[in-house]
């Protein structure tokens, strides 16, 4: 079982920005916090896996926004909110691989309009599901 994880996130961001993101990057650093969720515990929430990385300390919060924007260039949707100049929402989805649809979500708190939080989120997540159920579970 260890190693069928091990493989689904080694090849999850397969030639995307994020990737170096979710490799570790951020791993030992108290400001983050990484969830990874994939077998039985993702398939009931009909995904094959989920993937997130918030972080607290803002000087980290442009390598991610950059990350991610270059990773929209190959969205084949996206919806996108700007605020000053930075990215504040960022939802993408993906060309399917392995079977599975792909989507990343991203959201700087900083740049809320009520209560501000100094934490930017970014989530991956694959499933053989829609984009309107992703939704629904980003809203949850």
């Amino acid at each position: 079982m260890f190693v069928v994880l091990v493989a689904t996130m080694a090849h999850a961001q397969t030639g995307m920005h994020i990737k170096a993101l979710f490799d570790g990057r951020y791993k030992h650093s108290s400001a983050a916090t990484e969830i990874v969720v994939t077998g039985k515990k993702a398939q009931q929430l009909n995904l094959a896996l989920y993937h997130s990385l918030s972080v607290t300390n803002m000087s980290l919060a442009p390598a991610i926004m950059k990350a991610v924007v270059a990773d929209g260039v190959q969205a084949t949707s996206k919806e996108v909110e700007y605020r000053g100049g930075k990215l504040y929402y960022g939802y993408y989805v993906f060309a399917r691989r392995q079977g599975n649809n792909r989507f990343v979500f991203y959201l700087d708190q900083s740049l809320a309009r009520k209560q501000p939080v100094d934490k930017v989120t970014l989530i991956y997540m694959e499933g053989n599901v829609s984009s309107a159920y992703i939704k629904s579970l980003i809203r949850q």
